[in-house]
């Protein structure tokens, strides 16, 4: 497993064109600088309801990074049926978790996301209460301990932004920033948590008009 922070300088590296990342579509063009000054590891991103890029439509994001080379991210709210079985070898026993969609851009291996209340043998803190599964081992552990969704996600693909591509998306009113929780990120129904999300951003965007 790749650990996530290396897949920046890869997801900064690919551009708009072909073979390179998907992008967002720009937004209502209503101006968020508020929110972009909020872009960081942990922060979530609400796609705006101007958003129809089919990539990142009606989505919520992780960021896992981000710096001034780019920004990485993980789709939140596209569960598939597909077991990581037919991406990994497990070992014997223990539960066979699904693998979510984490975004367009295809990496060599899966990440993972795990929910705990205190630090793991390799892993790093994403935000309170969750961590990146950065080995191979921890992740087979967890898949043996029989961690189910609600302790353990893991994603196949992942979303990329190259340098100021997602300040510019988020100035546009693409994305609204919004702080992450470990309720949020391991969500018991996320093929609804956008809907339950992009209120607040209404809410938001109508107490800011004069």
């Amino acid at each position: 497993m790749s650990r996530l922070l290396s897949l920046v300088v890869l997801a900064a590296a690919m551009c708009r064109g072909p073979g390179g990342v998907p992008v967002a579509a720009a937004g209502s063009g209503q101006l968020q600088p508020g929110a972009v000054k909020a872009l960081a590891r942990g922060k979530i991103l609400v796609a705006g309801r101007e958003l129809r890029d089919p990539n990142f439509a009606e989505t919520v994001v992780l960021i896992l990074a981000h710096n001034p080379q780019g920004t990485l991210g993980l789709i939140l709210n596209r569960p598939s049926e597909t077991p990581l079985t037919q991406l990994l070898d497990l070992p014997a026993g223990g539960s066979v978790p699904l693998v979510y969609q984490g975004g367009p851009v295809q990496g060599s291996g899966v990440l993972a996301l795990v929910k705990s209340d205190a630090a793991r043998p390799d892993t790093k803190p994403v935000l309170g209460g969750v961590y990146e599964v950065t080995a191979p081992g921890a992740l087979s552990d967890l898949v043996k301990a029989n961690a189910g969704p609600d302790r353990l996600r893991v994603y196949f693909g992942y979303s990329g932004w190259s340098s100021d591509q997602l300040e510019r998306e988020t100035r546009s009113g693409a994305w609204h920033v919004f702080d992450a929780t470990a309720a949020i990120v391991f969500d018991p129904h996320p093929d609804t948590l956008w809907k339950r999300q992009i209120p607040h951003a209404d809410e938001r965007m109508a107490s800011a008009r004069p």
